[in-house]
């Protein structure tokens, strides 16, 4: 009996015009930060590093953040690195010449290839939307856990992880040479 009410009910719906929508689910309430960048960093070994970012703060007065940060880095001696990230903070900061700003802080959940990294760490990053299409003025950076005495490139998974809430970057960031980074209110 409940299949024919149902069914019933589908007809006339259908018969009469009327569109059934499912409610659109609530957007995230801060900003979005999306985009896939390229750039080569010389200076450290002459890398090549792309990212992919799809991040989405949850709480603008937290900054708690959900998404996923994927990035590949090719390295011309050890080869291919490639690490998954989820987003566990973000906070957008609009700047005066009308670009924005972002500091993302993700949490790793695999690293596959050379190099340090492992599910648990912290990664910390710092990316500046140039507002125009494409790549021009787009730049990135990443803040290390530590640099003496030993290098460390991420937050180990035993200490707090960092804030998201500043971070400048303290030498030149690198200007992203293909894609785009777009970061969303």
């Amino acid at each position: 009996m409940k299949h024919k009410f149902v069914a019933s009910t589908l007809m006339v719906v259908a018969l009469l015009g009327v569109a059934l929508v499912a409610p659109a689910s609530a957007a995230p309430p801060g900003p979005r930060l999306t985009g896939g960048i390229q750039f080569s960093a010389p200076g450290w070994g002459d890398l090549t590093i792309w990212q992919q970012y799809s991040v989405f703060q949850m709480d603008p007065s937290t900054h708690a953040a959900k998404g996923i940060v994927n990035w590949k880095i090719y390295s011309p001696t050890d080869g291919w690195r490639s690490i998954d990230a989820r987003a566990t903070c973000m906070a957008v900061t609009d700047q005066p010449d009308g670009s924005r700003t972002a500091v993302v802080v993700a949490r790793l959940v695999s690293v596959r290839g050379w190099g340090a990294g492992e599910p648990g760490e912290h990664a910390k990053f710092w990316v500046r939307d140039g507002g125009t299409p494409g790549a021009a003025g787009d730049q990135w950076m990443m803040q290390s856990y530590q640099w003496e005495p030993e290098w460390l490139e991420f937050w180990p998974a035993d200490v707090s992880a960092p804030n998201c809430e500043s971070f400048t970057p303290d030498e030149p960031p690198f200007d992203v040479e293909h894609g785009n980074l777009v970061i969303h209110n």
